[in-house]
């Protein structure tokens, strides 16, 4: 009896073995859809990991543009209270124009009041250049 069920049972081990071998269509079948199974989890994953770190990224910059914020606002009342220290003076009073001098006619048409040499500087001198080549220009 032992020998019987060994015979039968080896012949029905080799019949699985040859039976999975032939389904190859239903191991390529059974493949794709744990692959897909596999990337739709991985999709899921990676979804999740990205929201995470966006979600983190703007919580860093909400905390850094906090951060400018709260520093703009301690500096504003520091020079609110530079301003405010300084004490309020009543404008100074523009002084009087001074009177002018009548002018003298003779004096206008004759070129003014300065001297030979002065008028001669003004001639010689241009905008433009400087002492030197007005000393050059005047040898």
């Amino acid at each position: 009896m032992k020998k019987l069920f060994v015979r039968i049972s080896a012949i029905a081990t080799i019949g699985l073995v040859l039976a999975s071998c032939n389904n190859e269509e239903a191991n390529t079948k059974a493949l794709e859809s744990d692959n897909a199974a596999v990337q739709a989890l991985v999709d899921a994953k990676v979804a999740t990991l990205d929201e995470e770190v966006t979600a983190a990224c703007e919580e860093k910059a909400t905390a850094a543009a906090q951060l400018v914020v709260d520093s703009l606002v301690k500096a504003k009342p520091a020079l609110k209270a530079v301003v405010a220290a300084k004490p309020k003076s009543k404008p100074a009073a523009k002084p009087a124009p001074a009177p002018v001098a009548p002018k003298d006619p003779q004096k206008e048409r004759a070129g003014g009041s300065g001297s030979v040499e002065e008028i001669q500087k003004q001639r010689n001198s241009d905008a433009t250049k400087t002492e030197v080549e007005n000393q050059k220009k005047r040898n």
